[in-house]
């Protein structure tokens, strides 16, 4: 049976996203990355990109020892000043994304091996963050295939 995962799968491809260089370790860079929440108020970006956790699958079971295997989901969240810089960033985090195949990742004391990540929803535009902010707002779901390596 495989290892439990050690870290939440939104953590792991958030990692991803900063190791292919489509995100940055927050507070530097131009699109700063978190996971399970955005941060908001004084002294944070309007730019950033939120990973979270959402329902996945179960995608079958080994005869050999009952083992399920489970494809994460994983919601992709794009915050921006303005929807010309949202637009085109969500498009080239999601296609970069999909790109992926067999890619490790090291995180803290753990190793993650993303088989790929699959079944990407199509990307919503979901307008402007309306009363607080005029900041817009482009969102899309997939589903990573992620193992403990350890």
């Amino acid at each position: 049976m495989a290892l439990p995962l050690a870290h939440p799968p939104s953590q792991i491809i958030r990692e991803l996203a900063v190791l292919i260089g489509q995100a940055n370790d927050p507070p530097s860079g131009p699109w700063p990355a978190y996971y399970s929440e955005e941060p908001d108020g004084q002294g944070v970006r309007d730019n950033v990109i939120t990973f979270f956790d959402v329902e996945g699958w179960a995608d079958g079971r080994s005869m050999l020892d009952g083992e399920i295997y489970e494809h994460a989901g994983i919601h992709v969240r794009v915050r921006a000043q303005r929807n010309s810089q949202g637009a085109p960033k969500i498009l080239t985090l999601r296609n970069a994304l999909s790109a992926i195949l067999r890619y490790t990742v090291d995180l803290e004391a753990n190793s993650y091996f993303v088989h790929c990540l699959a079944k990407f929803s199509t990307i919503k535009d979901l307008g402007d963050e309306s009363p607080n902010s005029k900041r817009s707002v482009h969102v899309f779901d997939c589903v990573a295939a992620v193992i403990r390596l350890t």
